[in-house]
C-alpha cells in the first residue's frame, strides 16, 4: 500500500494538485486498504480523485458506475488529456464502438472504464467483465439508490447484486449529500459490510441562503427577473417543465439570455443548452431537476428554486451548484403554500402506492405473456406515471423483467376492399380479422409474403398510394413480464409503506425549513446530520438579512376590491388547482437518461432553443 508521502506526489505529479482537499486522504487509504467506503464530500470537493488517484497505484481495472453520459465523457476526455488509459460505455455509441471498448477492457488495455447502471443488464458487457482483472468498483451519485433507486433507476436498486457478481475487491460509493437515512439506504442496497462513512462537512458558508414567501406567479416571475439581473450565471429550478419553459420565455423576453433544459428535450438539444451555459453565452438555465449531476460550471451566482423541492437533500444539492468557486453565492427559495398542493400531486405521481404495486403483479402473474405499459394501463387503475412508478419498483427488487416487443405497424383498410379476395389487402383483412388494428412487422410480413422489412414497406407504400390501406409504424415498446424466481413479498410491500412514509416526511422537513425563522443554515444541517452549533451563521436571511430582494404584487388591495363580484370568483377559480389541473401536470425529470414523462409540443420548445 502506498504511504500518504507517495499519494501526495502522485497527486502533484499526475493531477497537479499541491494537497488534499478535507477527507480525500482518509478516503483513499480506505480504498487502498479494501474496506467498502461510502464517501460523502460537498459539490466541488474532489470526489472523482477518490477513484481517479487509486486506479493509478492498483494493478487492474478501476470500473465507475455514473447516471449521465455527459459527465463521462468530460471525466474520460480529461484522463486521457493526462495520459491516463479511459474509456466509457454507452447507449449513444454505435454497436462498433462498444465492442472496441469492451475488447479493450477484457485485454486489460484500459486502467478506468465508465458505464451507467443499467449496462448491466448487457451480457457481452458482463461477460468483458468476468474476464478483466477489476481493482476497484466505484459508484457516483449514490444517493440515487435511495432518491431514484425505485422511482426512475431501477439499475441502481440492484448494484449490490452486481457488485457480488462481480466480486469487485475493492468498493467505493461517492456522493455530495446524504441524510443518515440516505447513508442506510446506500450500505444496505451496495451491501457494504464493515464500511467506513466518510463525510467531510456540508456546510457552504460563501452560499448567502434566501428564503421569500411569495404568494402569486407574477411576483415569483418578476422576483426572479430581478435577482438574475443582478446575480448571474444563474440556475432557476421548477418543479415541471411546462413551468420551465415558460420562466425561460418570460425571461428571455426580458432581454435575458436564458434557455430551457428538461429531460423531455432531445440529448443535442441538452447538450447544446449545457455548452453554452458552460461557456457564458447563457445568463440563465431554467431546468426541472435534470439539470444539475455532472456540471461542473464554478461561477454559478445564483441558484432559485421556484417551488419547494421534494426533500432536504434534493435542496441542498441542487444549491450546491452555486459558488463551486468558492466566492460569494446566493441560494434563494420561493415559497408559496399553494405550491404545496403542486408538490404533493408530483409526489403521488412518482410514488407507487402498495396496492397500485400488488394489482399491477397480480395482472402480469396472471396474463401468462409480457404486458406494455398501455396495456397494463387498461387493466389497473390508476392509469399513468403511477404505473411507471410501480413498474420501475418491481423492476428495482427483481420481481419483473423489461424487454423490447418487436415493431409493429398499425393499419386501416379502406372499406371498398373485397376481405374474401386476393389481394395484398384483402390478406391484412383476414390477418386483423376486421378492417384495422396493430400487428408485429414479423406477422405482417409473413402474410404478405415480404423477405424483408425494406419489402414490406416498399408493399404498404404502394397499397397506401392506391387508397386500399392507411398505416403508421409502431416504435418498439419495453414489455413487462415477471422475473424467473421473481416474487412480490410483504416484506417488499412494508418496506415500501416505509420509503413512502419517509418521503412524506422529508417534504415535511423542507417546508419547515421555508416556514421556520431558525437559521437557516443551522436548520438544514441538522437535517442533514451534520451539526452547527453556531447561534448566528451570518449568511442565511434570519442571520443576515436577504440578499435579493422580493418583486411584490403591483396590484392594490383598493383595485382588487372595486372588481365585480363575478370578476372576482372567476379570478380565484383560475387560482385553485383542481383534481384535473393535478392530472394534467407534467412531473419534473430523473436522470440520466431516461424515464421522463412526455414533454409540451415541440413547437413551444423549439422556439426557445440556444442556436
Amino acid at each position: 500500500m502506498l504511504t500518504d508521502d507517495q499519494l501526495l506526489r502522485a497527486l502533484r505529479d499526475r493531477f497537479g494538485h499541491p494537497s488534499f482537499r478535507p477527507g480525500q486522504l482518509e478516503v483513499l487509504r480506505a480504498v487502498l486498504e479494501g474496506r467498502p467506503t461510502l464517501a460523502i464530500m460537498p459539490t466541488g470537493a474532489g470526489k472523482s480523485l477518490c477513484y481517479q488517484l487509486p486506479s493509478l497505484a492498483l494493478d487492474g481495472v478501476t470500473l465507475v458506475v455514473s447516471p449521465l453520459v455527459a459527465l463521462m465523457k468530460d471525466q474520460v476526455d480529461a484522463l486521457s488529456h493526462r495520459g491516463i488509459p479511459a474509456a466509457y460505455v454507452n447507449s449513444l455509441q454505435s454497436e462498433e464502438e462498444r465492442q472496441r471498448v469492451e475488447a479493450e477492457l477484457a485485454r486489460g488495455r484500459l486502467k478506468l472504464v465508465f458505464v451507467a447502471p443499467e449496462r448491466f443488464r448487457s451480457a457481452s458487457f458482463r461477460e468483458s467483465l468476468s474476464r478483466t482483472a477489476l481493482a476497484l468498483t466505484a459508484i457516483d451519485e449514490a444517493h440515487c439508490v435511495s432518491e431514484w433507486g425505485h422511482s426512475f433507476r431501477p439499475d441502481y436498486a440492484r448494484l449490490g447484486e452486481a457488485l457480488d457478481a462481480l466480486q469487485s475487491p475493492r468498493r467505493l460509493a461517492l456522493t455530495a449529500t446524504a441524510s443518515p437515512d440516505v447513508r442506510a439506504d446506500i450500505l444496505r442496497v451496495l451491501r457494504f459490510r464493515n464500511a467506513l462513512v466518510a463525510v467531510a462537512g456540508f456546510d457552504r458558508p460563501n452560499i448567502h441562503l434566501d428564503v421569500h414567501s411569495l404568494s402569486t406567479e407574477p411576483e415569483k416571475r418578476d422576483s426572479l427577473l430581478a435577482a438574475v439581473r443582478a446575480h448571474h450565471p444563474a440556475i432557476a429550478y421548477s418543479a415541471t417543465r411546462r413551468q420551465a419553459l415558460q420562466l425561460a420565455k418570460f425571461l428571455a423576453q426580458h432581454g435575458v439570455a436564458a434557455a430551457p433544459y428538461h429531460g423531455g428535450l432531445d440529448p443535442q438539444e441538452r447538450s447544446r443548452v449545457q455548452e453554452a451555459f458552460a461557456r457564458d453565452r447563457l445568463e440563465v438555465v431554467a431546468a426541472t431537476n435534470a439539470f444539475g449531476l455532472g456540471i461542473d460550471k464554478p461561477n454559478v451566482r445564483l441558484v432559485v428554486h421556484t417551488e419547494v423541492p421534494r426533500s432536504l437533500e434534493a435542496y441542498y444539492q441542487e444549491l450546491g451548484r452555486a459558488g463551486r468557486d468558492g466566492l460569494p453565492a446566493v441560494a434563494a427559495l420561493f415559497f408559496a403554500a399553494k405550491d404545496l398542493f403542486l408538490q404533493r400531486a408530483l409526489m403521488r405521481q412518482a410514488s407507487p402506492r402498495p396496492q397500485v404495486v400488488l394489482e399491477l403483479w397480480r395482472a402480469l402473474v396472471s396474463s401468462g405473456r409480457p404486458l406494455t405499459r398501455e396495456e397494463l394501463g387498461r387493466l389497473v387503475h390508476p392509469r399513468g406515471r403511477e404505473i411507471l412508478a410501480s413498474l420501475a419498483y418491481l423492476e428495482g427488487i427483481g420481481a419483473v423483467e423489461r424487454r423490447g416487443r418487436p415493431a409493429a405497424v398499425r393499419l386501416e383498410v379502406s372499406t371498398e376492399v373485397d376481405p374474401e379476395g386476393e389481394s395484398a389487402a384483402a390478406a391484412v383483412v383476414r390477418l386483423l380479422g376486421g378492417r384495422r388494428g396493430l400487428v408485429l412487422e414479423s406477422r405482417l410480413m409473413a402474410s404478405l409474403g415480404c423477405p424483408t422489412p425494406q419489402a414490406l414497406y416498399a408493399e404498404l407504400v404502394r397499397l397506401r398510394a392506391r387508397r386500399q390501406l392507411g398505416w403508421r409504424e409502431v416504435r418498439s415498446q419495453s414489455a413487462y413480464r415477471p422475473r424467473d424466481g421473481g416474487a412480490l413479498s410483504e416484506e417488499h410491500l412494508r418496506a415500501l409503506r416505509i420509503r413512502l412514509s419517509r418521503d412524506h416526511s422529508r417534504f415535511e422537513q423542507m417546508i419547515e425549513l421555508a416556514r421556520g425563522q431558525e437559521c437557516r443554515r443551522r436548520a438544514l444541517l441538522r437535517a442533514l446530520g451534520e451539526p452547527h452549533d453556531s447561534t448566528s451563521c451570518g449568511a442565511c436571511d434570519v442571520c443576515a438579512g436577504h440578499r435579493i430582494e422580493p418583486v411584490r404584487s403591483q396590484l392594490s388591495l383598493a383595485r382588487a376590491s372595486a372588481r365585480p363580484a363575478a370578476t372576482r370568483v372567476d379570478d380565484a377559480r383560475q387560482l385553485l388547482l383542481t383534481s384535473r389541473d393535478l392530472e394534467r401536470v407534467t412531473p419534473a425529470d430523473g436522470p440520466a437518461t431516461s424515464k421522463d414523462a412526455t414533454a409540451p409540443s415541440g413547437a413551444k420548445e423549439k422556439s426557445w432553443q440556444v442556436q
